[in-house]
């Protein structure tokens, strides 16, 4: 086969003899019209490159003190079959710069930046080759929430899923929080999403206190630095988490450290937002016969949690905070209280479910914020609640933390996994205290 690339060896059948062979390579559109001297071709080998790509390739041989020569040629020379195999970004928050790693299953010769297109808008930088096939390439002028497609092309080259899109995540140094101002929702069947009814049915009247709510799921990145503190200084934990639903488990972070942590358990939740609390120099909020909760495989202790919503520290939010929040937070004609998903009505906009995610969880804020500037309250993945699960009743009820008992916990939100159904502000799921998955995963609230 001739293609870019390659090198063709010419074994001439020649009459022995004492004289030197002489190798002659040409280039032309046909077998027979491969007439045009290659310049600095010499040698039995020669190396196709680019500009032989779609050309006969012929070599003439000839041996001195002989007359004539052989011939022969090879053709049409094709372009080497590449594949662009992967794309990822990194970047920070506070910056619009970030390095955009390619990767293709071989090294692609030559390759210059100006051999790759983004989108427009951005602006490319240096290319460097990192390792076999693998390149960085530095970009800037990208707006917060963005993403970058890049096609790749190179003459001599075929390149199989030659264009790729990536989200630019963003480096969330620290636990961003966005305030919910208290308010108080009347029920009503408006809020409904088909037979979904959410907390806020008709009959009921909910208050709630203001409080603060992390603007992101929590990324595996900052669940290991909380947890590894926490593991030293006499903190236990059932399970170790990992990296979004394919993560090895308790492993270091690695370039998908900002998709969240999975593979924890209610139990595990409660525990890593007491730690993080302490961590960072609040009280501790989980508490069981007055003593802070620190080993989450302690079923007697976290069966019978208390939560001190007085202690300043971080916690899960209840069932009734997780909805107001989802749905924007007091209702007003510029945040609808009955978008169907958390800040649209159109699941797309805002969420990573069955029908988008090509089944995989995503790193946090990639979909649009809502009113509150929350990002992923709908899909991505299940969020745990504080409340133990139970019927909603009506009523007037202050600050409510579900029922007083109950051998499951709320989990709210839907999934990367889900259909869309799941992922509306509405619905409600359970789940184990004790037990994992890996489409669940946690947000944390403060006062």
């Amino acid at each position: 086969e001739a293609v870019y690339g390659k090198t063709l060896t010419a074994t001439p059948d020649l009459e022995p003899g004492s004289g030197g062979l002489s190798y002659v390579w040409k280039r032309g559109g046909t077998a027979e019209a491969a007439g045009t001297v290659i310049d600095g071709a010499s040698g039995s080998a020669y190396t196709l490159t680019t500009g032989d790509v779609g050309k006969y390739i012929a070599v003439e041989v000839s041996r001195e003190g002989y007359d004539g020569n052989v011939r022969n040629a090879k053709g049409p020379v094709g372009p080497a079959s590449a594949a662009f195999s992967g794309l990822t970004a990194n970047g920070s928050i506070s910056e619009t710069t970030t390095i955009l790693t390619l990767t293709f299953d071989k090294d692609i010769v030559g390759l210059t930046a100006d051999d790759i297109t983004i989108s427009a808008g951005a602006v490319k930088g240096a290319l460097n080759k990192t390792g076999t096939g693998i390149y960085e390439l530095e970009v800037s002028g990208i707006s917060a929430d963005g993403s970058i497609t890049v096609k790749a092309a190179k003459a001599g080259y075929n390149i199989s899923a030659a264009s790729k899109t990536v989200f630019v995540y963003f480096k969330i140094e620290k636990l961003d929080m966005a305030s919910a101002a208290g308010g108080t929702i009347t029920g009503s069947d408006a809020y409904k999403s088909g037979s979904d009814t959410g907390v806020f049915i008709a009959g009921r009247k909910v208050t709630l206190s203001t409080f603060k709510i992390a603007k992101y799921e929590t990324t595996y990145e900052l669940w290991y630095k909380v947890r590894q503190w926490a593991l030293s200084n006499e903190y236990t934990f059932a399970h170790a988490g990992k990296e979004g639903y394919d993560g090895t488990i308790g492993a270091e972070p690695t370039v998908d450290k900002y998709e969240p942590v999975t593979g924890i358990s209610w139990s595990d939740a409660i525990v890593w937002c007491n730690a993080y609390s302490e961590m960072t120099g609040k009280e501790a909020v989980y508490r069981y016969s007055g003593n802070i909760i620190r080993d989450s495989s302690d079923w007697t202790a976290y069966n019978g949690a208390v939560m001190d919503r007085a202690k300043s520290g971080y916690r899960l939010p209840t069932e009734a905070e997780w909805e107001y929040a989802a749905r924007g937070g007091t209702p007003s004609a510029s945040t609808p209280f009955t978008y169907t998903y958390a800040g649209s009505n159109d699941v797309g906009n805002v969420a990573w479910h069955s029908g988008n995610s090509s089944n995989v969880t995503h790193a946090v804020g990639g979909k649009a914020a809502n009113s509150l500037e929350l990002h992923d309250m709908s899909g991505n993945v299940y969020e745990w609640c504080w409340d133990r699960s139970g019927e909603i009743d009506t009523g007037e009820f202050n600050n409510p933390t579900g029922p007083g008992s109950g051998a499951r916990r709320v989990i709210r939100g839907g999934s990367w996994y889900d259909g869309a159904s799941h992922c509306t502000v509405a619905a409600r799921n359970n789940f184990a205290p004790g037990e994992t998955y890996y489409i669940i995963g946690f947000r944390v609230v403060s006062p």
